[in-house]
């Protein structure tokens, strides 16, 4: 009978003490994942904000020092620089924008893959334990 009693209580203490670990442990993954991917959103907000004005801005110096230089030549040379830099803007701009949004998804993708085998590897380990 006392056996018996001292095995319950050793089994609820052994689960009590498991899920209080299990908790403050997928606490702490989640906190620390949702604290990196929030760091590294904004510092993608922040180079893409950088970025893309800075591409801007070398577009239009560039594009105006270029017209002014043809504005003299032919019309069709000009249109043609003119189109062409225009172009050019808009695949680089959709290539940065591109490239952030692309690393954004696969850091979020592989921060959440770490953490989801880093809590099966604890629940395991934290169940098989004796």
């Amino acid at each position: 009978m006392n056996l018996v009693n001292i095995k319950s209580e050793v089994f609820k203490n052994i689960f009590n003490s498991k899920s209080v670990v299990v908790y403050i442990v997928t606490a702490n993954l989640f906190n620390s994942m949702s604290e990196v991917f929030t760091n590294t959103l904004n510092s993608e907000m922040v180079v893409a904000s950088v970025v893309t004005p800075y591409l801007i801005n070398i577009k239009s110096v560039v594009l105006s020092v270029v017209v002014s230089q043809f504005l003299n030549s032919k019309s069709v040379v000009e249109s043609a620089v003119v189109s062409y830099f225009m172009n050019t803007k808009s695949v680089v701009v959709s290539v940065v924008t591109a490239n952030l949004v692309n690393s954004k998804s696969e850091i979020f993708t592989n921060f959440l893959n770490s953490k989801l085998v880093v809590l099966s590897v604890v629940t395991e380990n934290l169940l098989n334990r004796k």
